[in-house]
């Protein structure tokens, strides 16, 4: 090769080695500065300098996306109270069966999955593998879509069953029932919240839960009372009043279930405007090998399995209550009045103790 009119001479092995204790040089000097920086300012060399607005929007921004899981909590609690006065308490206590359900089944597809999910693609992005990221993600929609439809399937058509075996209330099939389309929806919503966590961003998250609060308490107190007016035909022509707040209850929680469908498309719309960005990530990667989809699921159930565990034994109380309470009501013969009782203790008690609960978290978080 020539340059100028003169060919390049060799370099010599004398000459290599030189250039190769320059750079190892070179690099000492790097990890000297990053060091000396780090003692100092608390960053490396080779990073901008962060302002104090920076730092402090951090602590800001975690408060609001805390505050707005809260906000939906309340929401949640604060719901049961009108809806007892439009379905009455025996209306209450029919939908609890279904909530509860809905509650141990979302634990499993929303929390579990979406935790798990961050946790795969976190370390991945933060390694630049997006290609391995992308994979983590398709994997783990295919198979929580096919976990929450058969879990999804199986409430709907063994709606009785779960009614009174699991609940001692057999009139809150239809319930349970009608809040089977909600679980297949947190199915995807539990995925998409976990794609978002694991690229950094709990905004998303926050907003889902907001929106799906509302249009829950909006839409599950409209439709039970819709419900419940149609119930009460029902009622008339059956010759039983425990109809009328069974159909409410089932309002309610169909009302859920678009709620759950909000939220899910919702994520969907955002994960759309935001696809370009991560296409064009993904074809920076250069890497080869991919994770096969086996080895995947097996890392999902993996890391979901302690949370979900956790959160399984901490949210079972309700449904194992309520189980043991018309146990021990049928046993006496005293089973008239099981399902108003356990209505005001749902509705009411446990509303205003689940209230003032998140109240003080707020005002200790404030």
């Amino acid at each position: 090769m020539k340059r100028n009119g003169k060919k390049d001479k060799p370099m010599t092995a004398a000459g290599m080695k030189s250039k190769a204790a320059a750079g190892i040089k070179s690099k000492r000097k790097e990890r000297t500065a990053n060091r000396t920086a780090v003692k100092q300012t608390g960053r490396t060399a080779d990073k901008p300098r962060i302002s104090g607005r920076e730092y402090a929007a951090k602590p800001k921004k975690r408060e609001w996306i805390a505050g707005a899981g809260l906000t939906a909590c309340l929401i949640g609690f604060f719901m049961r109270i009108p809806l007892g006065r439009i379905t009455g308490d025996a209306g209450v206590g029919f939908l609890a069966p279904a909530m509860e359900v809905f509650t141990l089944l979302s634990l499993i597809l929303l929390y579990g999955m979406s935790r798990s999910v961050a946790v795969l693609l976190r370390y991945r992005i933060r390694r630049e593998m997006y290609k391995r990221a992308r994979r983590v993600f398709k994997t783990a929609m295919f198979f929580t879509v096919f976990l929450g439809a058969a879990f999804a399937a199986g409430l709907f058509f063994l709606s009785k069953t779960v009614a009174g075996f699991v609940a001692l209330e057999p009139m809150s099939y239809l319930a349970v029932a009608a809040v089977s389309p909600a679980v297949f929806l947190t199915a995807l919503m539990g995925v998409l919240r976990g794609y978002f966590q694991g690229m950094g961003t709990m905004v998303p998250t926050a907003h889902s839960r907001l929106l799906t609060a509302l249009v829950f308490m909006a839409a599950g107190l409209g439709f039970g009372a819709v419900f419940f007016r149609y119930g009460e035909k029902v009622a008339g022509l059956l010759r039983n009043e425990e109809y009328a707040s069974a159909y409410g209850a089932m309002g309610a929680a169909v009302g859920l279930s678009l709620a759950c469908f909000l939220g899910t498309l919702h994520l969907f719309l955002i994960y759309a405007a935001y696809s370009g960005t991560v296409r064009q990530q993904e074809l920076k990667d250069g890497s080869r090998y991919v994770e096969s989809r086996g080895q995947i699921v097996s890392m999902l159930i993996t890391t979901a399995f302690p949370y979900i565990l956790c959160a399984l034994l901490y949210n079972l109380n309700y449904l194992a209550d309520q189980r043991i309470f018309n146990y021990a009501v049928n046993v006496r013969e005293q089973g008239a009045g099981r399902v108003i009782q356990w209505g005001v203790y749902y509705g009411k008690y446990t509303a205003v103790v689940g209230i003032l609960s998140v109240l003080c978290v707020m005002a200790g978080n404030g």
